[in-house]
Formats: structure tokens, C-alpha cells, sequence
């Protein structure tokens, strides 16, 4: 067998590897930066709910703010992702059923939370956060998911609720997570029902209005950052302390990522694997913003070019200031 002079061989893997870069570059836009781009995780379905796979940034348009972009990044790949996992620790978390030999709605909350845990792949990582009136970190970034199971064991329950606290406070966890694919997860069963305590004799309108400044915040804080939020009110055992999805619903619609009700202890299992498979079936798209640090709200429409399709994506963010 003749062997091929190492100047030729050299040549002809300097050449494949230039002719794969062209491929690529072909395929999709040159960018400039990483920071420049805005990223997009998208779940497509078909009108029976199947998750559509083998699409290609062909068969995708995104605007921003109404206004065609091109897509420079496109992928399906199963890649690492962050949790911040976020769960109310309230007093209506002992609340048991009318029966007295049923668990109380903090025991289907492990039972939740245990399950997503074991959903997660060896390379994701999760950080883990309780809050009743005010958030409180149990264990930081972390592979180690029996770590994680054992701080829940340590858990005293009671207090009040402070949803939008517990969600700004998730959002700012994340600037430490390793993984650019960000994730909320928060479990609660109640309403935002927080009161400072200067706001203790404070009239009913003085309170609503720090709610709603705080429900604000917490949204923008979802807005800015690239996490998507998953909401579930726990609402298994009675309806003495109704779940606000009205409130969740809208925060999670912001950020791509959805908000529901689970309102029976069979259920929990059947929601959170569904869960874990919308993270793993969706699409990653990213396009170079028009404005890249105007500090300004962009909307943000996602289509499929095939109009049978059903999409689910963010529909707007907040750029970075210069």
C-alpha cells in the first residue's frame, strides 16, 4: 500500500475541513458575537399534540417586532441545562384531605420534585430553593441529586407566601449556572400573599399596589434573563387555598414555558415526565437583534411555514442595556 506524502495528506484535511466550514456556513448566517444573540427555545406540535420533529431553520420564520429576521442558529441538540428549582414551603403545604389518612400537599410536592430529578440527565445541573415569606437557598449548582433529596428532608413548613420574591430570587440564582439553557421550576399552592412589615397598617390599596410593583419585577426579571419558567400550582388536597394560575399563567407565557394546575396526587407523575419531554423536544433558534442594547421590551413571533403547526416560543424580551 503507497502511503500519501505527509505535505498532500496535510493539504487534504486543511481542504475537508475548510470544505465542512463552507457547508456550514452555507446552511446559516455568519454572526458576530455570541453576546450579540438572542436565543429562542421553541416547541413545535402537530394538531394531534405530537412533538414535530426534523425541522430545519427552513421551515421556521422569526420577527422582531414584526419584522423578519434571519435566523443564525438553529438546533435540536439535547444540550445541558440549568434548573433553579423553586418550591413553597407555606404553611398550606401541611394541608391534608378531609381524609384523615391522606398525605398533605407537601409530600406531593416530593413527590414532584423527586420525579423531575430523576428525569434529569447526568450533565444537568439543578440548584435548590424553598420560600414561604421570604426565598431561601438550600443547595447551590449541583449534579448530586441525592444531596439535593436529603436537604428537602431538613424542611420546616409554615409562614406565608411570596411568589414574586421567590421568582426574583430564582432569576438571580442563574447568573451562576454553568449551562446557557436556563430553567424555572416553581411548585406552590397559594397566592402571593406577602406583607412587609411596613405594610402591616397600610391600607388594602397600598398593599395590592406593592404586590403588583413586585409581580412587575418579578416579570421583568423573567424578561431579562434567558431562563423559561414552568409554574405548577399544587392544588391536590382540597380548594381552601385556590392555586392563582391567573397570576402564574401570564409570568410563564412570558418566558416560552407554561403554567398549570395539577389537582389530583395521580397526576403528578403523568405532568412532570411531560415536562421533561417539552424540554428535551424543543428547538433552539437564535437571531441577531436590530437593536442588540437599547434596553428596550421586543416583541418576538415565531412561525412555522407549515400553518398546521402549533408553536410555542417567548414572545418578547428585554435587550441588555449598553
Amino acid at each position: 500500500m503507497r502511503l500519501m506524502p505527509a505535505n498532500r495528506l496535510t493539504s487534504l484535511i486543511i481542504g475537508c475541513v475548510c470544505l465542512g466550514v463552507w457547508i456550514r456556513a452555507e446552511q446559516l448566517p455568519s454572526f458576530q458575537t455570541r453576546s450579540e444573540l438572542v436565543t429562542v427555545p421553541v416547541t413545535v406540535r402537530d394538531n394531534d399534540g405530537h412533538f414535530v420533529d426534523g425541522l430545519t431553520f427552513t421551515d421556521i420564520e422569526v420577527y422582531e417586532d414584526d419584522v423578519l429576521r434571519p435566523i443564525v442558529q438553529f438546533s435540536r441538540d439535547v444540550v445541558p441545562i440549568s434548573v433553579a428549582i423553586m418550591l413553597d414551603i407555606s404553611g398550606s403545604m401541611q394541608r391534608k384531605s378531609s381524609k384523615p389518612d391522606v398525605d398533605t400537599r407537601w409530600k406531593d410536592t416530593l413527590l414532584a420534585v423527586n420525579t423531575f430529578l430523576s428525569q434529569l440527565r447526568p450533565e444537568d445541573e439543578a440548584s435548590l430553593s424553598v420560600f414561604n415569606q421570604r426565598p431561601n437557598l438550600l443547595m447551590g449548582w449541583t449534579y448530586d441529586r441525592h444531596a439535593m433529596q436529603r436537604a428537602l428532608d431538613r424542611v420546616e413548613l409554615g409562614g406565608g407566601t411570596s411568589v414574586f420574591r421567590a421568582l426574583i430570587a430564582a432569576v438571580g440564582s442563574l447568573g451562576a449556572a454553568r449551562s446557557r439553557r436556563q430553567v424555572v421550576l416553581l411548585i406552590s399552592d397559594g397566592i402571593d400573599n406577602d406583607i412587609p412589615n411596613q405594610f402591616l397598617d397600610s391600607s388594602a390599596y397600598d398593599v395590592g399596589m406593592f404586590r403588583y410593583q413586585q409581580r412587575l419585577r418579578a416579570q421583568s426579571a423573567l424578561q431579562k434573563s434567558e431562563a423559561t419558567l414552568y409554574a405548577f400550582g399544587m392544588a391536590t388536597r382540597g380548594d381552601a387555598f385556590p392555586v392563582n394560575l391567573v397570576t402564574l399563567r401570564p409570568m410563564a407565557t412570558t418566558t416560552g414555558g407554561y403554567a398549570e394546575a395539577i389537582t389530583q396526587p395521580e397526576a403528578i407523575r403523568k405532568t412532570i415526565i411531560e415536562l421533561s419531554d417539552d424540554l428535551r423536544a424543543q428547538y433552539m433558534l437564535g437571531f441577531v437583534p436590530a437593536n442588540a442594547r437599547d434596553g428596550k421590551f421586543h416583541s418576538i413571533k415565531v412561525k412555522a411555514k407549515d400553518g398546521q403547526y402549533r408553536i410555542r416560543a417567548k414572545p418578547g424580551y428585554i435587550a441588555s442595556p449598553d
